[in-house]
């Protein structure tokens, strides 16, 4: 049953929205955010702030533990900041968040400019050095003064 991930079957008699996926209505809630990402978001956050802590470990393991795989213990913050972004692979994959992790992670240039086969798989258009980031609308800037524009905007 491809593509109908979101009809309800459960109450066929409940009036469908238009809401739906790719033409399908539904009445359920499409995924914004999954708890699975907000705990490996958090995970990286709390690591990065204060290294490997209990809380660390427990929001990484309680993705792992859905999933049947074994906790992760003991590890330094490099390790463990490594383990928690392999996690956001195994865990998100094909959920369109890779690109803005290796944006973030500072790793776009390096990925895109060392397998030609990103570049081929993009038309080389994804990535464009000084664009990390996005503009900060002109109404926030002229709000206020101070606040500076991204670099590479105008």
């Amino acid at each position: 049953m491809g593509g109908r991930k979101y009809l309800d079957f459960e109450t066929p008699d409940k009036p469908q929205s238009d809401f739906g996926f790719a033409g399908f209505p539904s009445v359920i809630n499409w995924r914004l955010l999954r708890y699975a990402d907000v705990l490996l978001m958090y995970a990286e956050a709390e690591n990065e702030a204060n290294g490997p802590s209990p809380a660390v470990f427990d929001a990484l393991n309680e993705v792992r533990q859905r999933a049947n795989m074994p906790t992760i213990s003991g590890l330094g913050q490099d390790a463990l900041r490594d383990a928690i972004r392999n996690e956001r692979i195994l865990e998100l994959s094909l959920e369109g968040t890779r690109y803005y992790d290796l944006l973030r992670w500072g790793q776009i240039p390096d990925r895109f400019t060392s397998n030609p086969q990103f570049r081929d798989n993009t038309g080389g258009v994804f990535y464009q050095p000084g664009r990390e980031y996005l503009p900060i609308p002109q109404s926030e800037i002229a709000t206020n003064p101070l606040y500076p524009q991204n670099p590479g905007y105008l």
